[in-house]
């Protein structure tokens, strides 16, 4: 983990940017700002604002959403981009987020739907297939913590 947190500034920059967001404009739980700034709701999509569906995988509804998804994709996504890669990493985690926001705004076509959760999950299916296959994933240990 420790060697997660030294080799990625631009988790330190995302948790820097969220609370000086806070700061100036308040919490982000207002379903209307989040929707604003680029939320994915059935509504928005359906009116041809497809772009939503990556924009909503990186907004966040509170520090400790932000802060959370931040310490999965450094436990996870550091394993997988060792396993295949950053452009596999990165391929899976976007296709990933596309693919969960819109089964999010057809399941749920009322809700604003933000947060990483989508393409953790996709690289926690990575990580599953890629430690079944190869066995360099996590030690059981590990896993134990994650389930």
């Amino acid at each position: 983990m420790y060697y997660c947190l030294q080799c990625q500034p631009g988790f330190r920059a995302a948790l820097l940017t969220f609370c000086l967001w806070e700061a100036a404009f308040g919490s982000t739980f207002d379903t209307h700002t989040l929707s604003l700034f680029g939320g994915a709701t059935a509504s928005s999509v359906g009116r041809g604002e497809v772009w939503r569906l990556v924009t909503a995988g990186f907004l966040h509804c509170s520090l400790i959403h932000i802060t959370a998804n931040c310490i999965c994709l450094l436990s996870i996504g550091s394993v997988v981009e060792r396993a295949l890669g950053r452009l596999r990493t990165f391929s899976i985690y976007l296709i990933s987020t596309i693919a969960g926001f819109s089964g999010a705004v057809l399941v749920s076509p009322a809700a604003v739907t933000v947060g990483a959760s989508c393409g953790l999950c996709g690289l926690l299916g990575a990580l599953l297939v890629t430690d079944l296959r190869d066995g360099v994933g996590w030690t059981k240990q590990q896993w134990s913590w994650l389930l």
